[in-house]
């Protein structure tokens, strides 16, 4: 059995039919079934054939060839240490080097960061070449690697130049997510948990089950980051197309975020983007989900301070994201003037009067729908990120 969510494509017969997921990008929509809360179908169209795959290097190359069965692969380390210009130069090199067109098709295979970065190439060489997506962590595949948002980071900020550039088709396969180490997949439920708290509290509840499953199991996966059973895998699939669905629900009325429905994505990420740029210049760097765990905990001691959420909220934010082994605490000292100085250059803030304003998310009581665009003091501010220092 094939999972497809919206109207996708297999990437070849021989896929493992109990671990393969796939979507059509521009449809941002899930129907249901009786089966698995997700469509499935037994034919699938074939996926067109691949003119280039840019592939982490990091993963089983044997699989990825049984995978791909069709098209050039070419290796290319990116992590968010490299995510700049250079990179992306490389990819514009490469595609000139191997003759593509602007029918020519790409695939990225790997992480947020080269999913980003990939599709930024995609989208500038030849004003756009067809994109096909297929994410290796959990953080990419219910975030970075779906919803238009391509990027790099410049002078300093995180994802500075960019586009939106849809990709045509998004496929899952949860073999790669079953090799992650461990802090990767654990990286990737905070944005599954983040989903959770701009929807409603039963996705919440639900999201932190279902995590904590995986987690648990994982204990005796042999460096899995979760054990490889057809159970856990059915519960992966379901968790991602949630995910998908409530982040297409997002984007399909505001996919430029212009309109402020898309911004609600934002919980934690101006705070956590911050952190993850002051620290990374440290010997105590972040991966993003941590980043953003610890921005959401931030964020939420902003919300609780300016009485939109209660003391217990709070409270519950911070158990459900340590439940998930996520940090609500920096592990060493980061500057609050570091700090503040990045987010003064956040490309989300805006200006009024001649007053620059940063744009906050802050969440409800209820995990509904956040309050965005938010305005706080710098005091507020900083007693916010006071909350997680140490």
């Amino acid at each position: 059995m094939v999972v497809v969510v919206g109207t996708g494509f297999n990437l070849s017969q021989n896929s493992n039919e109990k671990s393969t997921l796939a979507c059509r990008g521009e449809r941002y929509q899930i129907e249901e079934t009786q089966d698995d809360g997700v469509i499935v179908r037994a034919s699938l169209e074939a996926l067109p054939p691949i003119d280039l795959a840019i592939v982490d290097p990091n993963l089983d190359q044997d699989y990825v060839k049984s995978v791909l069965q069709h098209g050039e692969i070419a290796l290319l380390e990116l992590d968010e240490t490299k995510k700049g210009l250079e990179s992306v130069e490389k990819l514009w090199e490469l595609f000139h080097k191997k003759g593509l067109r602007r029918r020519s098709i790409v695939l990225a295979l790997g992480g947020g960061a080269l999913q980003d970065v990939v599709a930024f190439a995609t989208s500038t060489y030849m004003r756009g070449m067809t994109l096909i997506n297929m994410p290796t962590t959990l953080l990419a595949c219910c975030d970075a690697g779906f919803g238009g948002k391509t990027g790099f980071n410049r002078f300093g900020v995180k994802n500075l130049i960019g586009t939106f550039y849809p990709a045509k088709d998004f496929v899952v396969d949860t073999n790669f997510l079953s090799t992650l180490p461990r802090e990767q997949f654990v990286s990737g439920c905070a944005e599954v948990l983040k989903h959770g708290m701009i929807t409603s509290r039963g996705n919440l509840e639900s999201f932190t089950e279902e995590i904590s499953s995986l987690l648990s199991d994982s204990r005796n996966s042999q460096g899995r980051s979760f054990d490889s059973s057809d159970r856990n895998h059915g519960i992966l699939r379901r968790l991602i197309a949630k995910n998908l669905e409530i982040k297409g629900s997002f984007v399909k009325d505001d996919p430029h975020e212009l309109l402020g429905i898309r911004k609600a994505l934002n919980l934690g990420h101006t705070l956590g983007h911050a952190i993850e740029i002051v620290a990374a210049k440290t010997s105590s760097p972040y991966l993003h989900g941590e980043a953003v765990a610890l921005g959401i905990v931030g964020e939420a001691t902003m919300a609780y301070q300016h009485g939109l959420i209660a003391a217990t909220t709070l409270a519950e934010i911070k158990k459900v994201l340590e439940t998930c082994e996520l940090p609500v605490r920096l592990k060493a000292s980061l500057p609050f003037d570091h700090i503040f100085e990045t987010l003064c250059r956040d490309k989300k803030n805006s200006v009024k009067d001649g007053q620059l304003l940063i744009s906050w998310t802050l969440p409800n009581d209820d995990f509904s729908f956040p309050h965005i665009d938010y305005q706080l003091s710098k005091e507020v501010i900083e007693g916010g990120f006071g909350a997680i220092a140490i």
